[in-house]
């Protein structure tokens, strides 16, 4: 009887709007084994009419990973973000803040500026997301089997290297990789790309902005032919998560990416 009484509000706030939380209450975290509490937030599919009919829970699951020096609350700035779009195609969305980034806490780790980031956070980005997937595998109405993870900036290549075998994404998208903060000379990178064989990747950037040296960089770790490339010139050079505010070209693209490898419908 309780269960039941959950999906019924589970698909009350899915099918009118609503985000997992109610205005102005605490945002609920996960605690990782190494003593870190993340904060996140789901947004879950704002559906009409028909579409209710077609896309049901368990919902697939979009992950958005904020870059570094940013937070989740980066996803959600201007009136077509990325969260809204993907939440009407039928997507749950999960955003979270990585360790000693905006409401995630830690004593011992405060985050100065990207370029100064202890090596603690840089590879603990694998603990989070470990302790995201066993924080979330609890909840019925989102399905992990059916994941895409969309990383932005630095964080695309520690995504890459410390994803825990667990995360079978089902695609990766990375908007305007970088990799001035990864240790390219040891070549972690270069050798877990083969860990994602046969996983469809996407990789969004604007051509004329700075550092786009970094984004040709990050594509030629993989094999050749195997990413998708959205690479315009930009009327307004943006990168990483402002990607997505600056040109709907990137918004649409993406979508219909994981649309075709991450159906929204369908177990």
């Amino acid at each position: 009887m309780m269960k039941r009484a959950v999906m019924a509000l589970v698909l009350l706030m899915a099918f009118s709007g609503a985000e997992g939380e109610k205005k102005g209450s605490a945002l609920p975290v996960i605690k990782t084994v190494d003593g870190f509490t993340l904060s996140y937030r789901i947004y879950l599919p704002t559906l009409k009419g028909d579409e209710t009919d077609r896309v049901k829970p368990p919902f697939a699951v979009i992950f958005l990973v904020h870059d570094y020096g940013g937070s989740k609350v980066d996803w959600s700035i201007g009136t077509e973000h990325l969260p809204g779009v993907l939440t009407k195609a039928g997507y749950a969305v999960v955003v979270f803040d990585l360790r000693g980034h905006g409401e995630t806490v830690h004593q011992e780790v405060k985050l100065q500026r990207a370029a100064n980031l202890p090596r603690e956070v840089l590879e603990g980005i694998g603990k989070d997301f470990e302790a995201m997937w066993q924080g979330l595998k609890g909840l019925d109405y989102l399905d992990l089997r059916r994941v895409g993870i969309v990383a932005s900036g630095w964080t695309s290549a520690q995504v890459v290297a410390y994803l825990p075998g667990v995360w079978k994404p089902g695609a990766l998208a990375f908007a305007t990789p970088r990799t001035m903060l990864f240790r390219w000379e040891e070549g972690l990178m270069a050798k877990n790309v083969s860990r994602w064989k046969g996983v469809p990747v996407w990789v969004g950037a604007c051509k004329d902005a700075p550092g786009f040296v970094e984004v040709e960089k990050f594509i030629s770790a993989f094999p050749s032919g195997a990413v998708e490339r959205v690479v315009p010139e930009c009327k307004t050079p943006a990168y990483g998560t402002f990607l997505f505010m600056s040109e709907g070209v990137f918004r649409e693209r993406l979508r219909l990416f994981l649309e075709k490898y991450v159906p929204p419908f369908g177990a």
